[in-house]
């Protein structure tokens, strides 16, 4: 990020950190062997293994991941994907509100709009 700072890229565009909310250990696992690109780190794992409420579990260590995301110089937002613990089954529209909700107030990101203006391209 430091970088693109350097190069002034980032006031030329915005940049999204992307946040999975996982349900278990076994989504964890399963994303780390068939997604490319896409790594979940072993102590998020560990974490999720070791939960009696994994659930639960995986709602904190978004709202932590979020909640780091927010101090990134050059961060502008968050997409935040809720998992389901089913191969290939979305989560209903009440689930994800839920979660994404429970998520964005452990994170205490809700009630304020740290979004700048978007660049107007000249004419």
């Amino acid at each position: 990020m430091v970088e693109l700072g350097d190069l002034g890229i980032l006031d030329k565009l915005f940049v999204l950190g992307a946040v999975a909310v996982l349900p278990n250990a076994a989504v964890a696992h399963r994303l780390n062997r068939h997604l490319t690109g896409f790594v979940i780190p072993d102590e998020t794992v560990r974490r999720m293994e070791q939960s009696k409420d994994p659930r639960s579990t995986g709602i904190e260590i978004a709202a932590e991941t979020m909640s780091e995301l927010r101090k990134m110089t050059g961060v502008s937002g968050c997409l935040l994907a809720v998992m389901s613990d089913r191969a290939h089954v979305m989560t209903s529209h009440d689930e994800e509100v839920d979660v994404g909700r429970a998520v964005v107030s452990i994170a205490g990101v809700g009630g304020g709009d740290r979004r700048r203006e978007a660049p107007v391209a000249e004419e």
